[in-house]
């Protein structure tokens, strides 16, 4: 293996719900499988964009993984779904919701680099990337935390317990 490689390699993460877990292992995750009205960006940023004049396009059809020093944007993508699916509000999702519901997918040796806005990038970013964010079209998961133990490891990472929305 080449160490400047090897150097670059990481760990990602992406959140989600459980009842996903099925097809992830089986197809992995994949971006573009949601209308922009379902997904994390397209709640966040699509009336952004609209009011823009600026349309969605395939380039946008990406998952969004953060690093360890970001794991807690994890955290809020898989509150964000278990929201969807248990028909609440985002700061309405409890904590025993995050631990009955959630996924953690983590991405082991990604060969990524973050989002760099001031980087000379040969392509538009997706919709809604950030700072420091990873993307990509699609990309296969390695390990599946849920319960008590993905509730440990994001402790053990900082990213919990959580100092916002219902206990």
């Amino acid at each position: 293996m080449n160490f400047r490689k090897w150097l670059n390699e990481r760990t990602l993460y992406h959140g989600t719900v459980i009842d996903n877990e099925p097809t992830i292992r089986k197809y992995g995750l994949h971006g573009g499988w949601h209308e922009p009205e379902n997904t994390w960006v397209g709640d966040a940023y699509g009336g952004d964009y609209e009011a823009a004049g600026v349309d969605r396009t395939e380039d946008d059809d990406v998952i969004f993984m953060t690093d360890k020093e970001q794991l807690d944007k994890s955290l809020g993508a898989m509150v964000f779904h278990i929201g969807k699916k248990l028909n609440k509000d985002y700061h309405d999702v409890t904590d025993t919701d995050i631990r009955n519901h959630g996924l953690l997918v983590i991405m082991k040796d990604m060969d990524l680099e973050p989002y760099d806005p001031d980087s000379d990038l040969y392509y538009a970013p997706p919709m809604g990337a950030e700072t420091g964010d990873y993307f990509s079209p699609s990309e296969q998961g390695d390990l599946f935390l849920r319960g008590p133990a993905m509730l440990r490891y994001l402790k053990r990472h900082g990213a919990w317990p959580r100092d916002w929305g219902e206990r």
